[in-house]
Order: structure tokens, then sequence, then C-alpha cells
């Protein structure tokens, strides 16, 4: 009986008793083709415009549908099909090394097969099944991958690995006007996603606007622990910053480059702080700086009074308070503010005697030494109003004490709050 062959790889079958003395040849052939069928690789030119190129698997001989690994080569200027010979079941790697902008076809001669877009440059595992060529998709098994290289061979991405992980990372495609994902799924309920640099490297997001948070939800954006968050611009340089301080009681910084400034709602604020009881001012175009402020000359500033109803007797004939609590502490805002003392109540002198008061600043009296008021008693006595108005230059910022003083001629009585009658005093600042 003659040899026969194999139905896939064409792989010459020899009866006993046959080919008597060429056996170790045939075989060392056959073990070629096996060879070609498991490692060959062969580069094939499908270069030129769009045509069909047919591969073969000859018996008993090498041949280029046998190869392992197939790859398309060449510069082409159309569509291009690559077919297999039908009814033969075999696995091949298949690598698209054209140039050229244009699909190619791999199949079988009758059957359906696998396509290269215009773009893919890339590879594809298929097999034949004897009547097409098919796909194998990697999603369909679970691979354990430790790393991906570049195309140089260098690492590109590293995986690692968690026991018992019940927690991963989920990347996904999207439709036109739809953006891809990466997500963290698993078993837990909420999942956080650190992405960390190496050292002190930078995580860089190359987005234009930067959205936070879920969608329509607040957002919160925090350190990861006790430190300081400062946000600026072009990594700081030439760039003011916001800083909020981590810790209790922490500050909130606004602080601009140079001689920028910080605007809040068009409103722009000084950069340095003003004098002592000045305040923020507008120009009326939105910029704000220190300057005093206040009343204007001749206004009043602050009022201060104090009053007593109780009845007050002396017969010094020189001026002293007679225990009266008429009296006034005021301090000034400014040396060259005046104070206005006004008093009013009711005065009484006896004993046929003029009777006197004035108002003494501090140790200083204000009147004369006459007073600055006087009653006359005419052998039987006078009650009248006592008033009296005092326009005063202290010329200080310290505390300053108005009170009345009254006294008597030498042999009479002068009186004050006769019958419990109130009477006042009322210091009032005025704007210099």
């Amino acid at each position: 009986m003659a040899s026969s062959y194999s139905t896939d790889l064409k792989i010459e079958l020899m009866v006993t008793g046959e080919k008597a003395g060429l056996w170790g040849d045939i075989t060392n052939t056959n073990l070629n083709l096996v060879q070609q069928a498991i490692a060959g690789v062969e580069a094939i030119s499908i270069a030129g415009g769009a045509q069909t190129t047919t591969l073969v698997m000859t018996d008993g001989a090498l041949s280029n549908a046998r190869n392992a690994v197939i790859k398309l080569t060449g510069a082409i200027t159309g569509n291009q099909i690559v077919t297999v010979p039908n009814s033969i079941e075999k696995t091949y790697i298949v690598q698209n090394s054209t140039t050229g902008a244009f699909t190619v076809e791999f199949k079988t001669v009758s059957g359906t097969g696998v396509t290269f877009a215009t773009t893919n440059k890339g590879f594809k595992i298929v097999y034949s099944d004897g009547t097409n060529i098919v796909e194998v998709e990697l999603s369909s098994v679970n691979p354990i991958i430790e790393k991906i290289l570049d195309t140089n061979g260098n690492e590109e991405i590293i995986f690692t690995a968690t026991a018992s992980a019940v927690n991963e990372l989920t990347i996904a495609n999207a439709a036109t006007g739809n953006a891809p994902s990466i997500a963290t799924t698993g078993g837990d309920t909420n999942i956080g996603l650190t992405i960390a640099p190496k050292g002190t490297g930078d995580v860089n997001i190359d987005a234009d606007p930067l959205r936070v948070g879920d969608s329509n939800a607040d957002a919160t954006i925090t350190t990861n622990g006790t430190g300081d968050l400062t946000i600026s611009t072009n990594s700081g340089t030439n760039s003011g910053t916001i800083k909020i301080f981590d810790g209790v009681n922490g500050n909130i910084e606004l602080t601009p480059n140079g001689t920028g400034v910080v605007k809040l709602d068009g409103l722009s604020y000084p950069v340095a702080d003003g004098s002592a009881n000045q305040a923020l001012v507008t120009n009326g175009s939105g910029v704000l700086s220190f300057a005093a402020v206040g009343a204007s000359a001749g206004q009043v500033i602050q009022v201060l009074g104090a009053t007593d109803a109780t009845q007050r007797t002396t017969t010094s004939t020189s001026f002293v308070t007679a225990s009266n609590t008429l009296s006034v502490t005021i301090t000034p805002s400014s040396a060259s503010n005046k104070i206005l003392i006004l008093v009013s109540g009711s005065f009484y002198g006896g004993g046929g005697v003029n009777s006197a008061m004035t108002i003494f600043r501090d140790a200083t009296n204000l009147g004369t030494a006459g007073g600055i008021n006087q009653q006359n008693d005419l052998s039987l006595g006078a009650q009248g109003p006592l008033s009296a108005a005092f326009l005063d230059s202290p010329s200080t910022t310290s505390a300053t004490t108005y009170q009345v003083y009254v006294k008597t001629a030498s042999g009479g009585t002068a009186y004050m709050q006769i019958n419990a009658e109130r009477s006042s005093i009322t210091c009032l600042e005025i704007k210099g």
C-alpha cells in the first residue's frame, strides 16, 4: 500500500514494509514539517494593489501555510485577502507588518476569517477549524499577567498580587460622546482609589476643567493626614497661593504674587496692613484701601454723662467737689479733638454772700477765680438754675476727668441739688 498524508499538516504516513531504506529520510522530513508547524516563522510579502494571496500546504514538503507564525509584509495600495487551504485544522499567529492604510483579511479559501483594520498593524491569534478562520478572544480566558512591556521590551505596567483580594480595578471604554472610565469595584461597598507617585514625584492630571465629585453631589478636597493644603499654579512658580492650615483654629491664607491683589466678588483688597484705627474704604471703582474714618470736623464722636440728686453743701471759700457725683471721665480719640462740657441743675447761695461754681479738668480750673457761674444772696438767700457750658481743648488722648466744683464767700453756704433736685453733667467729644 502506498504512503498517505495527514489531513492537517500533510505529513507522510508510511505503511509497514514500504519505503525500504527511505524511512530515515522521510522521518527527518516529517520532523521538519512538524517543526515548521509548531515553531516556523515566515515573512510573506503581499505588496501591491487589491489582490488575493494564496498560501499553500503541500504534501510532505515545507510550505508557507504550515508556519506557526505568518508575518505579512510589503507596501499595500489596496485591500488585501490572504487565504489558507480548506479542510485543515491548525493554529496561527498572524502579524500585519504591512505599510499602507488598507484592510488585510486572513481566511480560508472558501470560508470566513478575520480582518485587520486599516490602522491595525498588530497581531492576531487565530485557528482554522477546517471551514473558517476563528480569532481567539483573550477575554474568554483569565491569564495571569505580571507585567506588560512596551515595543522596546521595557516594563510599561507591572501587576502585583494581594492575598485574598476582594477589590479590583475596572477599566471601561465608551461609545461616541462618552468618556472611558477607571473605577474601583469589588466586594466592599465603599472603596477608594489610590494613585501614588514615587518619592516626591507629582500626580499630573491633564484636564481643563478638572471636575471632582459624583454627578450633582457635594465634593470635598482634603489632604491625606495632617498636612496643610496649598493651591497654586505652575508648580508654585510666579503664582499666588491659597493655603489652608491643618489643626484646631487653623488659618486660611490668600497670598497674591508680587504686586498682585486679592479679589473677592470684584473688590480688590490691599496687600498690607494699615495704621491703627484705620478702616477699609472704597474708591468707588472696586479698589479698597486703608484710611482714617470717622466724623467730620465739628461732628460729635462720643457722648458721656453723669447725674447727682443728693443735696450737697459747703462753706469752703475755695473750690471743692462737696462730694458731688457730677464727674465724667472721657478718653479723646485724637489730641486735636475738643470736649464740650454742659452742666445743668440747681444751685443756691445763702448767708448774705455770693456762691460760685466752676468746672475742673483733672486738677485744672477751666473757669476764673470767680468761677463760671455765681449766685448772689441779698440777705434773703437766692436759688437759681445751675447752668454752664464750656468748650475745652485737652490736647491729649489719655483719660481725662471733668467735674463740677463749688465755693462760697466767707460766712456763707453753697447748696447743690437743694431739696434733692437732679443735676447733670454731659461731655461731648467734638471732631477737631
